[in-house]
């Protein structure tokens, strides 16, 4: 407690001498002292074993804030949202979104309505497929990929097996297991008319 109230007063009085916020370094002595006495405190209060200024420094100098601080405000935001829907109060749930600056009214978090599901999507329908037209004897695996599941569709790196009935993959993300179909029709693997393909990205 006593580390915690001097650490406290140093960095308020680095905040004073500095214009906006302040940058965090392991190696700013005020900045360990409060972090640590911060952490152990804690750590007393929840019975967990405390430690030391060196273990801290260890510890801390691993971990990047601005995305362990994003992390800690989605999290919230997620197990909010969670305790509605296990009210059954799926009317008061919402979509958030986390601002990378604040707004004209000075919000950061900005709740917006649930959209319902495009019954016209093909990712977000109830039985999310698309039909495609195309002659599988002259388009190939590799423009298939390209042309179609990327360009088109908007996909990244897909994987594609045929609904066959023996999990034949035709193509892979990972690299190197179905570069050898990319010149190759798609007819050659049995695609005809009415075939179904499960893509996945």
């Amino acid at each position: 407690a006593v580390v915690s109230t001097q650490s406290t007063g140093s960095v308020r009085i680095l905040s004073e001498r500095k214009e906006g916020y302040l940058t965090w370094d392991k190696d700013d002595a005020p900045a360990m002292d409060f972090v640590t006495a911060s952490a152990n405190i804690r750590a007393s209060i929840f019975g967990i074993e405390q430690k030391s200024r060196f273990d801290v420094k260890g510890m801390a100098g691993n971990i990047i804030t601005a995305i362990a601080t994003t992390n800690a405000i989605i999290a919230g935001q997620i197990v909010l949202e969670g305790m509605k829907i296990l009210r059954d109060e799926w009317k008061r749930c919402t979509s958030t979104i986390l601002q990378p600056n604040p707004t004209s009214r000075r919000k950061l978090i900005i709740p917006s309505p649930l959209v319902p599901p495009n019954p016209n999507c093909y990712a977000c329908a109830e039985k999310p497929e698309v039909t495609v037209t195309l002659n599988t004897e002259t388009m190939t695996v590799g423009g298939f990929q390209d042309r179609v599941l990327k360009k088109h569709l908007g996909m990244v790196a897909p994987d594609v097996e045929i609904d066959d009935g023996k999990g034949t993959i035709l193509i892979s993300s990972e690299e190197g297991e179905t570069e050898e179909n990319s010149d190759k029709s798609l007819a050659i693997f049995g695609v005809t008319s009415h075939s179904r393909l499960k893509c996945d990205d």
